[in-house]
């Protein structure tokens, strides 16, 4: 599979992975006996996979479906006790895309991306400032009745540390972003039958594991085609 990934390209990869996904989220909405009931599962599901092809054709209205799928999936996550989720799309992830687009009209929005590695002493210094956190807001999340207190905790912060490298051009935000959709599969599984719901985030899961590919197979590479999570852009090797 490795081997094969790098013979695509990435957006023939990203293309597969939404036509794939698709399908299956059109297909446990009309055959699952929780599909039927999952209207809001299939919508965020849609909005994800059409706003990453928005992404692809470099199109500024993949920051507006992606404020929409936050408005929606805010409220799904309200009704699962979720909050650490809520308070991330409500401060983090919406201001970011509002951001994003009027950027994209105010600004140069072909830019280039570092993808130089972060040195080892950040990743301790990382590591540290995110268990100190992670425990701190597990602890808040668990006092107002979260249900995963500890893994909502951690995924809002790998969420965090996902945009902070996205919006600093550095290609490890894919890494991030893989352990971002990994935590919030696990979560979404054992808090409800939502089954559309954790095909999205199956979705952006295969998504992100074809970037953190792509980032380590060709972040030595001089001139390559580099998608974030948010817009198209130009990669290039740091050698500062």
């Amino acid at each position: 599979m490795k081997r094969l990934l790098k013979e695509m390209e990435f957006h023939t990869a990203v293309i597969i992975n939404c036509i794939i996904v698709l399908l299956i989220n059109m297909a446990l909405f009309e055959f699952s006996k929780y599909g039927r009931l999952d209207l809001e599962g299939f919508i965020v599901t849609t909005l994800a996979i059409f706003s990453t092809v928005l992404v692809l054709f470099n199109s500024s209205t993949c920051y507006l479906v992606y404020i929409l799928l936050s408005l929606v999936y805010i409220q799904i996550a309200g009704e699962h006790g979720l909050y650490g989720e809520m308070i991330v799309n409500a401060l983090v992830v919406i201001p970011v895309q509002i951001i994003g687009y009027i950027q994209y009209y105010t600004k140069d929005h072909e830019w280039e991306i570092e993808i130089k590695p972060i040195s080892k002493k950040l990743y301790n210094v990382l590591a540290l400032l995110a268990v100190g956190l992670f425990y701190g807001y597990a602890q808040i999340l668990d006092y107002l009745g979260d249900p995963q207190p500890f893994f909502d905790s951690a995924l809002t912060f790998m969420q965090l540390f996902a945009y902070y490298f996205m919006l600093k051009r550095k290609g490890i935000q894919w890494l991030f972003w893989f352990m971002t959709n990994a935590f919030a599969l696990f979560v979404w599984v054992t808090v409800g039958h939502r089954y559309n719901i954790m095909m999205m985030w199956i979705f952006y899961l295969i998504y992100s594991g074809i970037g953190l590919l792509e980032y380590y197979n060709k972040k030595h590479d001089t001139s390559k085609d580099f998608a974030t999570m948010l817009k198209l852009g130009h990669e290039k090797n740091a050698t500062s």
